[in-house]
């Protein structure tokens, strides 16, 4: 599981504002599960294929999991790093 921009680097901090985001689900057992403030979105574990979200980051520290593992990675978004 990877969380990476249109170059694929890897994403560690984002200012804030409106992105799309592209999941490429490719799991028949896990998905893709992105939380923060104002942001709580997933894949559905059985399905496989991609969706894009449109989502407006704000200030704060955000998640990117499989709800079946544990946390997988984490980005901010605004001030700081």
């Amino acid at each position: 599981m990877s969380f990476t921009d249109a170059n694929g680097n890897r994403v560690r901090h984002l200012a804030v504002g409106t992105y799309k985001i592209v999941v490429r689900d490719t799991s028949t057992s896990q998905n893709f599960h992105l939380e923060g403030p104002g942001v709580n979105l997933r894949t559905s574990g059985p399905d496989v294929g991609e969706v894009t979200w449109t989502v407006t980051l704000r200030n704060g520290e955000y998640e990117y999991y499989s709800d079946r593992g544990d946390l997988e990675g984490q980005f901010t978004v605004g001030a700081g790093d």
